[in-house]
């Protein structure tokens, strides 16, 4: 049974692109106990996964949330292997997406904004997207808050 995907679901294919899952895990590791409850809400309201169906799994300084499901995997996974041919329009799909893998991966320093692991997928799509890159870093930085501003914990956290 497929599931229908929305916008959040493109957020949760940018938060696993960045995400080293084994098997149909989808989760994520993180820090930041806002980034944590909007994959749960996520996970229950978009997916309908039961509550009791999501795991946490305490270390040091982050908490894993995840939770198993085959086929929501298996279209997440393709999403994000057609991210460049998916992912071409500055609309929701694709700042949802993108919020996903800045949430991930993404930090914010002092005038600068990076993300950590981009893949030449994740540089074509920014780039199609209007955001210039130049190694890990994002050179406008404007075009990129404009872009995912609405959908980025970081960026919530941070008033940007």
């Amino acid at each position: 049974m497929k599931v229908k995907l929305g916008p959040s679901a493109y957020y949760i294919a940018g938060l696993l692109s960045k995400t080293k899952e084994e098997n149909n895990a989808i989760g994520v590791k993180t820090g930041m106990p806002e980034l944590e409850e909007r994959f749960v809400e996520i996970a229950i309201k978009d997916f309908k996964i039961d509550s009791k169906k999501i795991l946490f799994e305490k270390g040091e300084r982050h908490v894993h949330v995840y939770f198993y499901h085959s086929q929501i995997a298996k279209q997440l996974k393709a999403v994000i292997k057609s991210s460049t041919k998916i992912f071409t329009k500055r609309d929701i799909k694709s700042a949802s997406y993108l919020a996903g893998i800045f949430d991930a991966a993404g930090h914010v320093g002092r005038n600068e904004f990076k993300i950590n692991g981009l893949t030449a997928a994740d540089i074509m799509v920014l780039e199609n997207l209007g955001v210039h890159t130049h190694g890990d870093k994002i050179v406008n930085i404007g075009s990129f808050v404009q872009l995912v501003k609405d959908r980025s914990v970081i960026l919530k956290q941070r008033n940007l």
